[in-house]
């Protein structure tokens, strides 16, 4: 088709903006094209330094060796905490590479799918390395533990054995160690099995901790997986082949690359992971089996026990034998100089001693069952010894204390026999036949030697109750028979004695009354006799008569006469007294008054006269 001019040069001018546009773009292609570049290849440059220094770090991490042969965990410590601070660092460094690939992609930066590979394959390797810094932190506390563990057991072990032979070597004894040493060695023991005691809690506390430690023996592959392990996650990983989420239980089936392990999920699926992705749980057989520890520690304290039975049964045999030897030393005069209870407070500890060996030698190894017995026996015949002891020094005391009261019994009976020979010589010596001062004072005399003999008496009954004492104790014996007998007789003469002197005393007053009366009555007859005889002289003077008979007044005599007959009456009372007590004298006593016929007879005499006075008047 033509064109017309006009539409020509519109064409034409047209063509030329297009000419001019289409050469502008040609120059701003070129340059957005070379700044694309540019920027693409800056933060390609900068991921690949951070992926590298990340991949670095994970083949570090990924690589360190978590077995048991690796114990230097804190220089892994002292690392992990600089990687940390790194990765501090890094966050920063990261980000700002994250932050430009988020800015090419905003400006339609036509390597979008490069960007974003990389920027994904940073943001999975920053996540991946995080992961990592977790399981090492918790390889780090595991591992801390179970070095610390093994590392306690093992000083635990060193430290019962040490014990173990400073026990066998130290308290080992027999009959002829020291018994100073040995009670020191005792004491020294018990300081001992304080501490040992107090040690239960940390062996307690290795047996409880047995039961947590992990096990790190299968992450070194020179001890290869003959069994499925069963094997524990601590961080996710995932796989095209297989996943795996924190926590989850799988299945170790090889170890034989250290680094990574052939590893079966929950699903089923079987891989190879990286060994640090994966903690191998409780129980830890080398762990429980060092945690026999406690077998240990039961032998050694029952190896300290042993040692202390050993040692105090050897003290009891000691303490016995010293007991035997001095017991064997004394003699009956031995005893009798001991302080009183000293030699029963031997007797008791050798009991005692006894006893407390009976009770140390049933689990000693010093002393066989034929030497328990034939110390039983020792003891036996000890006793045996010492009551025969006893016996010898009783009968010798007994023998003593005889003496001695029979020494005391002849003492009173001489004493009494004084008393009683005065006795019977003051009643067979008559007294003054009217004399009352001398029967007064023969009264005084005699209430003296009563005094006397109530003194005597007294401290007899003293005596007596003390050898009544004796002879109950001594029942049986000899001695407590013949004590008995001459304490019977003595009993017998002192309350014939007795008897006797109050008798007399009795006679004594009564006579001394009879005397009293007799002599009144005697004054009386006489009086009245001296007044008849002037009467009969009156008689003769007849002038007198009348006189005489006025003034006689014979009725006034009768009357007195009646009135004195009294005296009689009293001297007849005392009289017949004083018959009484001759009466019981003699029966008692078979000793006769002798003066008492003479009284009877003398107051005959006064009754006559007095009734010849009364006729008379």
């Amino acid at each position: 088709m033509q064109m017309t001019l006009p539409v020509k040069l519109s064409y034409s001018e047209k063509l030329n903006r297009l000419d001019k546009q289409y050469d502008r773009l040609l120059q701003s292609s070129s340059r957005d094209r070379q700044s694309h570049l540019e920027s693409l290849h800056d933060f390609v440059s900068k991921a690949t330094q951070e992926l590298i220094w990340l991949n670095e770090k994970e083949e570090e991490e990924v690589a360190f060796d978590w077995s048991d042969r690796n114990s230097n965990i804190s220089k892994k410590r002292d690392y992990h905490a600089d990687l940390m601070r790194e990765l501090d660092d890094k966050e920063d460094v990261i980000k700002s590479v994250q932050d430009k690939a988020d800015r090419l992609l905003l400006k339609n930066h036509p390597a979008r799918l490069t960007i974003e590979a990389y920027r994904a394959a940073m943001q999975t390797q920053w996540s991946w390395i995080l992961q990592l810094c977790a399981c090492v932190e918790q390889h780090l506390k595991e591992n801390a533990v179970y070095f610390e563990f093994f590392s306690d057991a093992k000083e635990s072990m060193d430290y019962l054995k040490s014990l173990q032979d400073t026990i066998h070597r130290k308290y080992s004894c027999d009959r002829t160690s020291n018994l100073h040493r040995l009670d020191d060695l005792i004491q020294e023991s018990m300081d001992e099995k304080e501490q040992l005691l107090q040690y239960r809690s940390t062996v307690a506390g290795l047996v409880g901790r047995a039961k947590s430690i992990v096990q790190l023996r299968p992450r070194n592959p020179d001890n290869p997986v003959r069994s499925s392990i069963p094997v524990k996650a601590i961080c996710d990983y995932r796989q095209i082949e297989i996943t795996i989420y924190k926590e989850d239980e799988c299945v170790l089936a090889s170890n034989s690359h250290r680094a990574k392990w052939k590893v079966i999920n929950p699903a089923g699926n079987e891989a190879m992971v990286p060994s640090v992705c994966f903690t191998v749980p409780p129980p830890n057989k080398e762990a429980i089996d060092v945690a026999t520890t406690e077998q240990l520690y039961q032998n050694v304290l029952s190896l300290w026990h042993h040692s202390h039975v050993n040692m105090r049964s050897v003290v009891a045999w000691h303490h016995l034998m010293a007991d035997i030897r001095a017991i064997h030393n004394w003699n009956v005069a031995s005893i009798k100089t001991m302080l009183p209870g000293e030699h029963q407070q031997v007797i008791h500890n050798l009991q005692i001693h006894f006893g407390e060996f009976v009770k140390d030698s049933k689990e000693s190894e010093v002393f066989t069952v034929a030497d328990c017995a034939q110390l039983e026996r020792d003891v036996a015949t000890c006793k045996e010894y010492y009551e025969e002891l006893l016996r010898s020094a009783e009968r010798e005391h007994q023998e003593s204390v005889y003496n001695h009261y029979i020494s005391e019994i002849r003492n009173f009976r001489m004493h009494l026999e004084a008393h009683e020979e005065h006795l019977i010589r003051q009643i067979r010596t008559p007294l003054e036949r009217d004399d009352l001062d001398q029967s007064l004072l023969r009264i005084t005399e005699q209430e003296k030697k009563m005094a006397e003999l109530a003194k005597l008496k007294e401290d007899f009954d003293v005596m007596k109750d003390k050898c009544e004492v004796f002879i109950r104790q001594a029942v049986g014996s000899s001695s407590a028979s013949t004590l008995s007998s001459e304490l019977t007789a003595l009993v017998h003469s002192m309350n014939q004695v007795h008897s006797m002197s109050f008798i007399y005393m009795d006679r004594l007053k009564t006579v001394s009354l009879v005397l009293k009366h007799s002599q009144s009555a005697e004054m009386l007859v006489k009086s009245y006799e001296s007044k008849l005889y002037e009467e009969d002289a009156m008689n003769s003077d007849l002038k007198s008569i009348d006189t005489v008979v006025s003034t006689l007044k014979f009725q006034q005599w009768r009357t007195e006469i009646d009135e004195q007959q009294e005296v009689f009456h009293d001297m007849e009372d005392e009289l017949q007294k004083a018959r009484v007590i001759s009466d019981r004298m003699f029966k008692a006593h078979n000793e006769r008054d002798f003066d008492l016929d003479w009284h009877k007879e003398k107051a005959d005499q006064l009754s006559e006269r007095w009734q010849s006075v009364h006729s008379q008047i």
